[in-house]
């Protein structure tokens, strides 16, 4: 914990004590002494308080003869405290105490020139302390983000706290203005406690976050294929085919085996613990799992990692813009296993090429469909290499429609 309190300086307030003169049996014969606009002097008298001079020219005669006579020059200016301080206030624990750096300017204005001279000893110390428990005070109330976003907040918070302390009472000074110039989390430096809870709590924030996006979405087989998570629709099908088949040869699926159901069971209707098997938002369950079943046989699970090893190629084309994969459907929306590449051209000397590869289950065992259009409008292509298909790359093929254009 570190602050600059150390380095305040008090003699801002109020001067040491001058010895103006000593008084003198006759009048007129003593000194005279000058209180500047902006100042006040508070005189002692051999040491007793004797009054408090404003600003303007006085004569010291009048004062008993052979007693020291002093000064306090106090300073009446309305002047500001820098308060600088880390890791000396916290948040609350939520979900662990945080510590701060926290500085303020404090505007303040003596009030009681004879309080700050001879009656509060290190007002600006003592000052810093108040105001720093009054930001304390507040900010254990306040989680992270109230301190990321809320730093005005806090300096009005601290204000309301010194007005309420009655400050020219306490100290001979009011405060007309509090600026939080700077309120920051930090970390939390040696204490091994803190770090283990906030490992803990960050880990819960995050399974949270991740249950709550599992919660709300709902991926469609399109989307499953799309994003390569082939693996978990199959698993996810045969793990329904699985479990509708225990159904089925335990009779499950017979209304007659709910009918003799022991007294007391509660099963529902066989039809309705099937609904979940083929009423799933998608009329077409089964040929869903036809077509998610061929992605795990033959040579068909190959056929997208070749094309992302032809996009990676069409990539290394210097001139193409954007390259896609994407999931081919049928009419129904249900995904038929092939893929989409399309290779966006858009600075084509010849007008904004536009060329569609249809990639099939079998690819590249089984030639690509390939369709060209150039502004727009289809071209009449035809390929020498799918017609001798050899299982070349795509990117040959699009060097093919290059030179079809004549470049």
């Amino acid at each position: 914990m570190t602050s600059n309190k150390a380095l305040i300086n008090e003699f801002e307030l109020v001067s040491p004590p001058t010895t103006l003169d000593r008084g003198s049996l006759l009048p007129l014969i003593g000194g005279r002494y000058q209180v500047d606009e902006g100042f006040k002097a508070v005189i002692t008298v051999g040491g007793t308080y004797k009054e408090t001079l404003g600003p303007s020219h006085y004569d010291l005669h009048k004062y008993r003869a052979f007693r020291d006579i002093k000064s306090y020059l106090v300073d009446m200016r309305q002047k500001t405290l820098e308060m600088t301080t880390k890791r000396e206030v916290k948040t609350a624990g939520k979900p662990v105490p945080i510590d701060l750096e926290l500085n303020m300017t404090i505007y303040y204005q003596i009030e009681n020139a004879r309080m700050i001279a001879l009656e509060v000893h290190e007002p600006l110390t003592k000052l810093f302390e108040i105001a720093l428990d009054a930001a304390s005070a507040t900010l254990v109330h306040w989680d992270i983000n109230m301190v990321r976003m809320n730093r005005a907040g806090l300096g009005e918070a601290v204000l309301k706290k010194l007005k309420a302390d009655n400050l020219p009472k306490i100290l001979g000074i009011s405060v007309s203005k509090v600026i939080v110039t700077k309120l920051a989390a930090m970390d939390m430096g040696d204490d091994v406690l803190a770090q283990q809870v906030m490992d803990q709590y960050t880990t819960m924030q995050n399974w949270q976050v991740d249950s709550y996006i599992a919660a709300n979405s709902n991926p469609n087989e399109a989307w499953l294929l799309q994003n390569g998570h082939e693996n978990l629709l199959i698993a996810r099908e045969e793990a329904k085919v699985k479990l509708l088949t225990e159904l089925i040869d335990k009779g499950w699926g017979d209304n007659a085996a709910f009918l003799n159901q022991a007294a007391g069971s509660d099963f529902s209707d066989p039809t309705e613990i099937l609904k979940q098997f083929v009423d799933d938002g998608n009329n077409n369950r089964e040929q869903v799992y036809d077509n998610t079943k061929k992605l795990n046989t033959g040579t068909s699970q190959n056929a997208l990692l070749r094309i992302k090893e032809d996009k990676v190629h069409l990539q290394k084309k210097s001139g193409l813009g954007e390259i896609s994969i994407l999931a081919q459907n049928d009419d129904s929306g249900i995904p038929t296993g092939g893929y989409f590449v399309t290779v966006d051209v858009p600075r084509f000397e010849a007008g904004h090429l536009f060329i569609t590869f249809l990639c099939d289950l079998n690819y590249p065992n089984s030639a690509p469909k390939v369709s060209v259009e150039l502004n727009n409008n289809a071209l009449d292509f035809s390929s020498e290499i799918i017609s001798h298909w050899r299982q070349e790359y795509l990117i040959e093929i699009l060097h093919e429609v290059f030179s079809f254009l004549g470049q």
